[in-house]
């Protein structure tokens, strides 16, 4: 039973990286769309890209500055704990070295118990009380009728 239960696990795993490179090839399409060379389209050609310009990457004064602005905000009281939320999953998105460059608290823990399940809840409600979106309405029409392929 365990070995089967790890295949399958070792089957959703490799489904989700398949998952992630056609995402990833979707996105570098429409990135040359709209004028970038040299695009990644995997998983891989972007890592190779990470190890490339990482070294050149250095989080200045300014760019602290910035992200304080945006983990602290001049937002109304009521509208603090939502921007938590959602500056909570935003942080929890970035990479720990960018984090770290920019003086930005790093929780996984929480990040995995309480921010993305709140962010998770956050976008939810927000997609219920805007209703129903013409535009992915009509991304679904176009992946139904064929004409493009869901990632």
């Amino acid at each position: 039973r365990r070995k089967c239960e790890a295949e399958e696990a070792e089957a959703r795993e490799r489904s989700r990286k398949a998952a992630l490179d056609r995402a990833m090839r979707e996105a570098a399409k429409e990135a040359v769309a709209l004028g970038a060379d040299d695009v990644p389209t995997s998983r891989r050609e972007l890592t190779a890209y990470w190890a490339d310009v990482r070294p050149e990457l250095v989080a200045g004064e300014q760019a602290r500055q910035t992200a304080r602005f945006l983990v602290f905000p001049p937002v109304p009281l009521w509208a603090r704990p939502a921007y938590g939320v959602v500056t909570g999953a935003a942080v929890a998105l970035l990479p720990r070295f960018v984090r770290r460059g920019l003086r930005l608290p790093s929780a996984p823990i929480v990040d995995q118990l309480a921010v993305h399940p709140a962010a998770s809840t956050l976008v939810k409600v927000l997609g219920w009380s805007l209703g129903p979106s013409p535009v992915v309405d009509a991304a679904r029409r176009r992946i139904d009728a064929g004409s493009v392929s869901p990632v």
